[in-house]
């Protein structure tokens, strides 16, 4: 449908989260991400390659950068652009090319953003280093893709999030997604149900529902407990096999007060693998 809309001018498709090691990588050393140039002769692509561990800001282009636009071979039509940006990544990223960028011509795409993994890890830091860019994302209107590398925790965790703390509203409910990876990491040291796979289950989200978002305040340290009582919530309205998420989910002493400084937001990184058994997505 963005394609369509932008057929004969230019579509941007704004890869967040990505890293040298990965997303760039494929650019570098496979043709993957040149069919995107490919499938759409028509409209101009402008690929955007976003995160803490991209290098550094550079613009790829074949017509405009010699030998490296040359050695990747990339489609007269396609572009490539990275931006070295910290955490919130695309809050500061919008703010740059708010004039450029927009529902009618960008698509947004987070391959294994992991920030539903608290559900099994019972770690939220991850989960509150994406909070700001996930508020920001939904508030644009821009409709944004997202990949998992599991059921039983990722989608299920940000499924909770994206629908009960963002208030988000879903164009495509999360499903099983046929072009995963090809390997499976499987759990050792005698935990054999744990397993990770690459872009395993999608889901799309645009825009926001009125209302619908929570007023936690991830600055706080009240903000574990809070959202102790979201995932409870979740569980009584349908959210399948949470039990164990309420028991390892860290909560902060009662005593703490507001937190003044702001500490330095994790990197972000594919979830790690987690346990138990599959569980069915969260209805509704």
């Amino acid at each position: 449908e963005v394609s369509k809309r932008a057929r004969g001018s230019e579509l941007n498709i704004v890869c967040l989260g990505a890293t040298s090691k990965c997303e760039e990588r494929v650019l570098r050393d496979t043709k993957c991400w040149h069919e995107l140039g490919l499938m759409f002769p028509c409209v101009r692509i402008k690929l955007w390659m976003v995160g803490p561990e991209v290098s550094k800001r550079a613009v790829l282009h074949p017509k405009s950068v010699g030998d490296l636009a040359r050695d990747l071979g990339l489609p007269p039509n396609m572009e490539v652009r990275t931006q070295r940006i910290e955490p919130p990544c695309f809050s500061a990223f919008h703010a740059r090319h708010v004039d450029e960028l927009g529902p009618h011509n960008t698509l947004l795409v987070t391959f294994n953003g992991g920030f539903g993994s608290f559900v099994d890890t019972g770690n939220s830091d991850l989960l509150w280093s994406w909070y700001d860019d996930l508020c920001d994302i939904a508030d644009s209107g821009i409709p944004a893709m997202f990949t998992c590398a599991n059921d039983y925790a990722d989608v299920t965790g940000e499924t909770i999030v994206q629908s009960m703390l963002v208030g988000t509203r879903f164009v495509q409910a999360p499903t099983a997604n046929p072009y995963h990876s090809g390997s499976t990491f499987q759990g050792e040291g005698g935990v054999g149900d744990k397993w990770f796979c690459a872009n395993h289950s999608v889901y799309v989200i645009q825009g926001c529902i009125e209302g619908a978002r929570s007023n936690i305040d991830p600055s706080f340290p009240t903000r574990d407990a809070e959202l102790r009582e979201v995932v409870v919530s979740a569980k009584v309205r349908g959210a399948s096999n949470l039990v164990g998420a309420l028991a390892k989910l860290r909560l902060p002493d009662k005593k703490a007060s507001p937190a003044t400084d702001k500490k330095a937001s994790p990197t972000r990184s594919d979830s790690s693998p987690t346990t138990r058994e599959a569980t069915p997505f969260l209805s509704g």
